[in-house]
């Protein structure tokens, strides 16, 4: 009997990419469960980093591509104002969905750091697909390109 598999194939940017030689069963070409849940992270990074030429409203309202790619622009958006903090949890979900199918179920919630009121962090809730097994994850990303420190998760907001 042929035993089921958790864990999953090595997406063609992973494959691609030097620095990710760190991800378990990636030389195998087939990550163990942690190495996709690290795979999902890095490749929710590069979304959280990377810019859409789309403004919000076409953002949410377009079928996005590869074209589009990214976040649109949130600078200068505050976590205090409820229309920035809706319109960028909107954004990060869809974008998660378009472009990250791996995670479904998706909770997004945005925050900053103690020191800046500016959008800085997010928090990502879902489900993530191992072959036929499911997971519960929580990511923390930064649309800085750097790691997120728990000692920045000061002031978390739903």
């Amino acid at each position: 009997m042929s035993r089921i598999h958790s864990g999953g194939m090595v997406p063609l940017f992973d494959r691609l990419g030097l620095e990710l030689g760190n991800l378990e069963g990636i030389n195998k070409n087939y990550l163990t469960p942690i190495g996709v849940e690290k795979s999902v992270l890095i490749e929710l990074n590069r979304l959280a980093t990377t810019r859409s030429k789309l403004t919000f409203d076409e953002f949410i309202k377009t079928n996005l591509t590869v074209l589009d790619y990214g976040l649109p622009d949130f600078t200068g958006y505050s976590v205090q104002n409820d229309d920035h903090r809706i319109a960028v949890k909107n954004a990060v979900t869809k974008a998660i969905q378009s472009f990250e199918p791996r995670l479904k179920k998706i909770n997004v919630s945005v925050f900053s750091n103690s020191s800046n009121k500016n959008i800085s962090y997010f928090g990502v809730e879902a489900v993530l697909i191992l072959g036929k097994e499911f997971q519960r994850v929580n990511f923390t990303i930064s649309n800085k390109n750097k790691s997120v420190d728990s000692s920045d998760e000061q002031e978390f907001i739903k």
